[in-house]
């Protein structure tokens, strides 16, 4: 999960990099216009993948307290979903420090463009 996350981060950086771009190079805001909902989706797309991550973690701390002889080796992590909030994921520091300053250079070039 931390892999994707990774990888997450470095295209949301390329696509908003494309766009400001083209938006710089063109005049037209409507490349920036366009930057806003696709870092919207990058952002969500990666609290999901924090979220999926602190799910299987609480499944292991789990599997690691039961006895050998109790395992059912289930990768269902619906139990746990009441421990961990996505929204708490959604906007953890790490995620809303990278994404908040995405979304503070967009809004500056966008002023800048405009």
């Amino acid at each position: 999960m931390a892999s994707n996350s990774f990888v997450l981060k470095g295209w949301s950086v390329t696509v908003l990099g494309i766009l400001l771009t083209f938006a710089s190079e063109n005049t037209g805001s409507h490349y920036i216009l366009i930057s806003f909902p696709i870092l919207f989706f990058f952002w969500v797309l990666d609290g999901y993948y924090l979220y999926q991550e602190k799910l299987f973690r609480e499944l292991y701390d789990f599997i690691a307290t039961i006895k050998e002889k109790d395992i059912n080796f289930s990768m269902k992590t619906e139990p746990f979903q009441k421990k961990v909030d996505f929204f708490k994921c959604l906007f953890s520091m790490t995620i809303s420090l990278f994404y908040g300053c995405l979304l503070l250079v967009n809004g500056f070039i966008m002023n800048y463009v405009t």
